[in-house]
């Protein structure tokens, strides 16, 4: 009786000392108040590695010297693979988020970041989704200070490596948003095999998102449809990218408005924070494009700015 009466004890402090205002008071006290956490009806439930919460709030303060990160979820629950932490790695899944409303401010250049990623296999996401996202990003380290817009988020059943954030382009079931003026679509048809769509965005928004600001091209409309396969430890991607653009071979030279491309990841090379994995996928997409007179001006000179940005990087200048 008493054995049950102190593995009762023991469960019951477990628990608590999880619970929300646990985890509220260790969280103010360690950041000296830089960082709030909030939630309501939020709780740990052990041994099952289990957590749920409602209302959750966090916020992390520019003072805290680093990014400042604003999140509001209605619901959130996870459960982690204790098999996991058995050899050293965090496995989280089947996350589910509702009703998240964020804003990110990037004030640390995006090199000085890579050492933040996990290493390769060490924290992983599995069957995560979200629902009805909404996500403002504002870089005030790039002179341009772009901002950007993610409305209508919605991702099912995305799986991959943390230390490789773009992957959630690649590797979830389906996902899109509203980006700007325009649309973005990924999703696996097949396990290896899946097709990735932007329309109505303008070429400046798209480029926006790689920290690019060229406003005079910011009118022109365009479209990106392409396809991937996974391979071990590589993605080949092939599209066609320009105004109108379809995936019909027939139509890939019809006009000198649009373009087809095609490319290898090789993502040993992508442990790199999503901005500047970004910015090298569209490097990719526009070298080895061979199209001449003005729109061939136009692509040297996005391909320069470019690599203008990751050479910067790459220096931490």
């Amino acid at each position: 009786m008493t054995t049950v009466l102190i593995f009762l004890f023991g469960f019951v402090f477990l628990n608590l000392l999880f619970s929300n205002y646990s985890i509220e008071f260790l969280v103010s006290k360690t950041s000296s108040h830089k960082i709030t956490f909030k939630c309501k009806y939020g709780f740990f439930v052990l041994p099952f590695f289990f957590y749920f919460a409602r209302k959750l709030q966090l916020k992390v303060d520019k003072e805290f010297g680093k990014d400042e990160i604003e999140l509001d979820i209605q619901k959130i629950s996870f459960w982690i693979n204790p098999f996991f932490l058995l050899i050293g790695k965090l496995q989280i899944r089947n996350l589910q988020i509702k009703g998240l409303k964020g804003k990110y401010i990037n004030l640390i250049p995006s090199k000085e970041k890579i050492n933040w990623l996990p290493q390769k296999g060490r924290f992983l996401l599995k069957n995560a989704s979200l629902q009805n996202g909404e996500l403002f990003i504002e870089d005030k380290v790039l002179i341009s200070q772009p901002k950007i817009l993610l409305k209508n988020i919605n991702i099912y059943r995305t799986s991959f490596d943390l230390a490789y954030p773009v992957q959630l382009l690649f590797f979830s079931k389906s996902a899109s948003c509203n980006l700007g003026s325009g649309y973005v679509k990924t999703e696996l048809i097949f396990p290896n095999h899946g097709f990735f769509k932007i329309s109505g965005l303008t070429l400046g928004e798209f480029l926006n998102v790689g920290g690019i600001n060229l406003d005079p091209l910011s009118i022109t409309v365009l479209e990106l449809h392409a396809d991937y396969k996974h391979f071990p430890d590589k993605t080949h991607i092939r599209g066609i990218f320009g105004k109108k653009a379809k995936m019909k071979e027939a139509n890939i030279n019809d006009t000198k408005e649009r373009f087809a491309f095609q490319f290898a990841i090789s993502w040993k090379d992508y442990r790199l924070p999503i901005d500047m994995a970004i910015q090298k996928l569209i490097l990719l997409i526009f070298e080895g494009t061979v199209i001449k007179g003005v729109i061939n001006t136009t692509l040297n000179f996005i391909r320069d700015s470019i690599l203008s940005i990751i050479r910067k990087e790459e220096k931490g200048v």
